[in-house]
């Protein structure tokens, strides 16, 4: 306890807690007079005295009656008011006049506080800019402001946005890919094998799954630009609302009948991605980020963008599946040029633009798994690979977060702070009384305190992204030659909140963020090891022994695994496959074992002190890929506790169904 009342008091203005003091001594010294007088007066009037809500009453009455003396509890409590009101206009212009001494102090180190400057300013050529093209153009007006708050009004947003985003549900539904609940689905698993991070097959099974309710019932879920999906209908055959009458997944028996219901979704896709490819080809990727809004700002495109990567490679995948290398790879460059489309140091951008590249790796396992590409087209992807390292972003998002919510912040310092808190915790903040009832009877009293300790907060922000800036910068030049597993990437809480509530509210969850950047990197670095070997087996018609077969001719030497700065797992798998995995974070060979991911597909950090199987598996089948095998009840039969009826039995016997219900 006495430590959480250091950190308040340390994130108060200067010379808060002086004026706390003060002010709460008149009022205390004025009640225990008014209580000393009222007692002499008469002793009755120490109870309507004693209680806080009659206590004003009481003494404003005494006051106007002329009662002796007690002119000197009000003189008491009028004075405190008096020095609150004074003591918080000074707090808020000597921290407003600190901040601002701050942030001076920063531009003059070479820090650049503006997010428009920081990302760059950049003039947008209509004939060349991606976000200009016909297909595109709505997703950018869509970016333009919504509703806000404005000296405690609200101001309508402009028109075109609002139009905008109400028309992007039917232009873009064609984008949609229907998709089945993860937990839905389950498939057999080899001899206990290793499960590798991208399953391509299985992928490509999940989405037919999806899609053959809507082929057969109202054609929902395709490629079609004149209705919106509905994902939930989509789901309708296997989610019931009755738990009970859910009609089981029916496997497919072959390829072929997955060909069947893929093959009219993804024509009727192929125009929109034509489209869409013509767009994101263009030169120009200039999006109209609207800064000032800071962390409202609105970008619709980022959904579009991960949609549409899905889509492209769902749709490469079901060509590698059919031997269709050209338009295979096609797909593929698609997905690399939408991989690198709307891309910013915003730290959502970055970590939607991971989310697609992660994506995309997929469409390399498939294809090695068939041979399908020539020796150039693996050259142009590991070219395309290498040009790649996502931690070197991790510093620029910091500075990018930093600029973009620090000048909004400071934007809001007039507005009530609770309104401001309330768009980045609407759970806490939410529940404060509503503002007519707030701002009549209690925030004339506290703005400009509250205001004071709001800009205390934004000062400590910046000092705290000036220990994060630097910290980041040393966990990327420490990833270049030593091990990941090695590296500190934690943000601790407690750390975050000694600078103050924004700082605890706007850096909780950076260390999960770091992972990521270094996760998706990993896998890159696993692709990339594994193009040498495809190139390899289209020289050799198979894979190596091992990885020095591949220095010098493919390689310089040999591939290191980033997490232990040792050399990758390796083991070639008959007749044509072959297994390629990373120690992960905990610097441990757990033979591929993929660790238990409850959250976060790629999140794969092991707690310390704790050991978690949590190696990374790249694996290519080859020619003993095989259908997946959908498992439907793995324990069939009367005696099968977790059956329908087995259920059915026990609610009836615990009373939560009649004994008269019928299956």
């Amino acid at each position: 306890m006495p430590a959480l009342l250091k950190l308040m008091i340390d994130t108060l203005p200067d010379h808060a807690l002086l004026l706390i003091i003060v002010v709460v001594g008149l009022n205390i010294l004025g009640w225990i007079t008014a209580l000393v007088l009222g007692f002499r007066r008469k002793w009755w009037l120490v109870a309507p005295l004693l209680i806080p809500f009659f206590y004003p009453f009481t003494l404003l009455v005494l006051c106007i009656r002329r009662a002796k003396h007690f002119y000197i509890p009000m003189v008491a409590h009028l004075l405190g008011l008096a020095l609150w009101l004074g003591g918080s206009a000074y707090l808020r212009s000597s921290e407003w006049s600190d901040l601002m001494d701050l942030e001076k102090e920063l531009i003059a180190e070479g820090h650049v506080l503006d997010p428009a400057k920081l990302h760059g300013i950049q003039e947008a050529d209509p004939d060349a800019n991606i976000w200009d093209h016909p297909m595109l153009k709505t997703l950018a007006q869509a970016a333009t402001p919504g509703r806000k708050w404005v000296k405690g009004e609200i101001i309508a947003g402009a028109p075109e946005g609002e139009e905008a985003r109400q028309l992007m549900e039917v232009t873009y539904a064609w984008s949609k890919v229907p998709e089945i609940p993860p937990w839905a689905t389950e498939y057999e698993v080899k001899d206990n094998a290793p499960v590798p991070m991208h399953r391509p097959l299985e992928t490509l099974y999940d989405l037919a799954l999806a899609l053959r309710p809507d082929q057969e019932e109202t054609d929902k879920g395709t490629a079609d630009d004149t209705l919106p999906s509905d994902l939930d209908a989509t789901l309708n055959g296997y989610l019931s609302d009755d738990p009970f009458l859910e009609p089981p997944l029916v496997p497919f028996e072959s390829m072929e009948s997955i060909n069947e219901i893929l093959v009219p979704f993804f024509a009727k896709a192929e125009p929109k991605l034509e489209d869409l490819n013509d767009a994101v080809s263009r030169m120009q990727d200039v999006y109209p980020y609207h800064w000032s809004e800071g962390p409202g700002m609105l970008l619709p495109h980022l959904s579009f963008l991960e949609d549409v990567h899905i889509l492209a490679t769902r749709k490469g995948l079901h060509h590698v599946y059919n031997d269709e290398a050209e338009k295979a790879f096609q797909d593929l460059q698609l997905a690399t040029h939408i991989s690198e489309t709307g891309v910013s140091d915003i730290l959502i951008c970055r970590l939607n633009a991971l989310k697609r590249w992660q994506e995309t790796l997929s469409l390399l396992i498939a294809a090695q798994n068939h041979h399908l590409w020539s020796d150039e087209q693996w050259l142009w992807i590991h070219e395309r690979l290498s040009q790649k390292y996502f931690p070197d972003h991790v510093p620029a998002t910091l500075l990018m977060e930093r600029a973009a919510h620090g000048s909004w912040f400071k934007s809001q310092a007039d507005e009530d702070p609770t309104l401001t808190l309330g768009r980045l915790d609407p759970s806490f903040f939410g529940r404060l009384p509503p503002l007519s009832f707030w701002k009549v009877n209690i925030y004339w009293v506290v703005k400009d305190f509250m205001q004071a300790h709001y800009i205390k907060q934004i000062s400590l922000l910046h000092q705290a992204y000036l220990e994060l800036i630097p910290k980041a910068e040393r966990i990327v030049m420490d990833s270049v030659d030593g091990a990941w597993s090695g590296l500190d990437l934690e943000t601790p809480r407690h750390e975050m909140s000694s600078y103050g509530l924004l700082s605890t509210m706007m850096t909780p969850s950076l260390g999960k963020a770091y992972l990521k950047f270094f996760d998706t990197q990993l896998q890159l670095e696993m692709a990339k090891v594994s193009i040498q070997l495809e190139r390899y087996y289209l020289s050799h018609q198979s894979y190596p022994e091992g990885l020095e077969a591949l220095v010098p001719k493919w390689i310089p030497t040999l591939p290191m695994d980033p997490m232990s700065a040792q050399p990758f797992h390796y083991r070639r798998l008959e007749p044509d496959g072959f297994e390629l995995y990373s120690v992960g974070w905990n610097g441990s060979d757990d033979g591929g074992l993929l660790g238990y991911q409850e959250e976060q597909p790629f999140f794969n950090y092991a707690p310390k002190g704790k050991h978690h199987p949590d190696d990374m598996l790249w694996r290519v089948d080859g020619g003993s890929e095989t259908l997946p095998i959908l498992l439907i009840d793995a324990n069939e039969g009367e005696d099968d506790a977790s059956s329908p009826m087995m259920d059915i039995e026990m609610m009836k016997r615990y009373g939560l169904l009649p004994m008269d219900f019928e299956e």
